[in-house]
């Protein structure tokens, strides 16, 4: 379980870091949850 939270932290930080595109993906992938 500590390993999807370490993957799911490391996918958001890369992810806030390219911005609103970024911010698009995340909105996906929690709908996909």
């Amino acid at each position: 379980m500590d390993q999807i939270i370490l993957a799911i932290s490391s996918i958001f930080g890369a992810l806030s870091h390219s911005g609103s595109s970024g911010l698009s993906f995340v909105s996906h992938f929690l709908g996909f949850f």
